[in-house]
């Protein structure tokens, strides 16, 4: 799951930078808008509802990726 969001973040950004897991998604560049594009994706690809807020209460790719798993059967 880890390397499936890691994956969406950098097709998200559109950009080669790497992407750590512990690195808040926002100091890479992701703003409002493509925070709500990024949460779409995520909500598509695991066919859950995520608040708007997402990013902001779940600021890394592992503390997305531990949020997911509590919240998807």
């Amino acid at each position: 799951m880890k390397a499936k969001l890691m994956e969406m973040v950098k097709n998200t950004l559109g950009s080669g930078d790497e992407v750590y897991s512990d690195e808040p998604l926002m100091d890479k560049g992701l703003d409002s808008l493509s925070s709500v594009q990024f949460r779409n994706d995520v909500s598509s690809e695991f066919n859950a509802r995520f608040p708007a807020s997402l990013l902001f209460d779940f600021p890394t790719v592992s503390a997305l990726t531990r949020h997911i798993m509590e919240t998807v059967e």
